[in-house]
């Protein structure tokens, strides 16, 4: 029992069914309509590192605009 085979990885692809007896969640379907997923694309071909640094650069704009409109209600 176990062995190599069951070390093998598949490339699985979200959004499509695992095999013939997936029933789709109904509410994630209607999401997935919402969705652009080149964005999310896009992202992963990105490394971790400038995904990261993406992500600090993002969380430093939205303080910028949070500490702005604490500026802007102080006056």
């Amino acid at each position: 029992m176990g062995g190599r085979q069951d070390r093998v990885h598949h490339n699985h692809r979200f959004d499509e069914p695992d095999d013939e007896g997936f029933a789709p969640d109904p509410v994630i379907e209607a999401f997935k309509n919402d969705v652009d997923r080149t964005l999310i694309r896009e992202q992963l071909r990105r490394s971790v590192d400038a995904r990261v640094r993406n992500m600090i650069a993002a969380l430093r704009f939205a303080e910028s605009l949070r500490e702005a409109g604490r500026r802007q209600r102080a006056t």
